[in-house]
């Protein structure tokens, strides 16, 4: 009899969650969630706007210095995302008013 094997869990994460945990110096929990994201525990989806954010917000002098990390590292973490995540397209686009 084989084991009951559960579906991959798949995650989305707010940019700020991703930064700070791929950024993070100390195990905050921020910094446990990447972690788990990097040893396989679960599939990250990201879409391009998210990825867009990202690239934005590491291209921030202001908050590459918050995060006391070198520019070349804050850049990395979107080529990582893109290299490791997995790409979507939303069905639903949701306009602020």
């Amino acid at each position: 009899m084989r084991p009951f094997a559960l579906p991959a869990l798949t995650v989305v994460l707010d940019t700020q969650v991703l930064l700070r945990g791929a950024l993070a110096r100390t195990q905050s929990l921020t910094a446990r969630i990447y972690e788990a994201w990097c040893a396989g525990e679960f599939i990250l989806l990201v879409s391009e706007p998210i990825l867009a954010e990202v690239d934005t917000v590491t291209a921030r002098p202001d908050i590459v210095r918050k995060l006391r990390v070198t520019p070349r590292d804050a850049r990395a973490v979107l080529f990582r995302l893109r290299r490791r995540a997995r790409l979507v397209r939303p069905e639903v686009v949701i306009r602020l008013s």
